[in-house]
């Protein structure tokens, strides 16, 4: 999926959810005002990127990515947050050269509640970290294999409900800019910015 189809797809998803989290409703307060209000957040989500790698000739050798995420995030005032997350994604190949291409990504997250008493709940998410990508070759050339660091910040909106007690499903979606876009003396991401969606389970406590 290309980032101009992932974007459209996370706006349709999010504006009627952000446009009903807007609306307060009378006695669906999630956070207590005389500070007992929950101070973790734990969530793991599935995660789509339009993240697509190319080789240096403009031949596209991947389309998107998916995999698992986790978060861990701390309140120290009822609609604010910090912690960590971390994101593992699904194996791929990369025509012709690349038999396994990993990615897995972490990273610190900072999360504002603009609308804490609220069910639905809108937010704004802001972060950065590290995005590892680990290439091994086809023979012969094993001797290229090697993983490549590249540094990113990252911004979006999100939507939670809760659905039981501390228990809510979330819709994200997030911008990413990639400080580089060389992986490798042959690949290269097509772009330095990358559409991301998470859909998951929370709680917090």
């Amino acid at each position: 999926m290309g980032m101009n189809r992932l974007c459209f797809v996370v706006c349709c998803l999010l504006f009627p959810l952000v446009c009903a989290g807007a609306q307060y409703r009378a006695g669906e307060r999630t956070y207590n005002p005389d500070n007992q209000f929950p101070h973790w957040e734990i969530g793991t989500a599935w995660e789509g990127s339009s993240s697509e790698v190319s080789l240096l000739n403009g031949q596209l050798s991947s389309d998107g990515l998916h995999g698992v995420s986790g978060r861990l995030l701390y309140y120290p005032y009822p609609a604010t947050a910090v912690g960590i997350e971390g994101t593992y994604f699904g194996k791929q190949s990369l025509v012709p050269f690349v038999t396994s291409y990993r990615v897995h990504r972490f990273g610190i997250l900072g999360k504002l509640h603009l609308s804490a008493q609220t069910n639905p709940r809108i937010y704004l998410v802001a972060g950065a970290g590290q995005t590892s990508h680990q290439l091994k070759y086809k023979s012969p050339f094993e001797g290229l294999n090697h993983t490549k660091h590249i540094f990113y910040v990252t911004g979006g909106i999100g939507t939670e409900i809760s659905v039981y007690r501390c228990a809510f499903v979330l819709l994200e979606g997030r911008m990413i800019y990639n400080k580089a876009t060389m992986l490798s003396h042959f690949y290269t991401f097509t772009k330095r910015w990358e559409g991301n969606v998470r859909l998951g389970v929370g709680a917090r406590f």
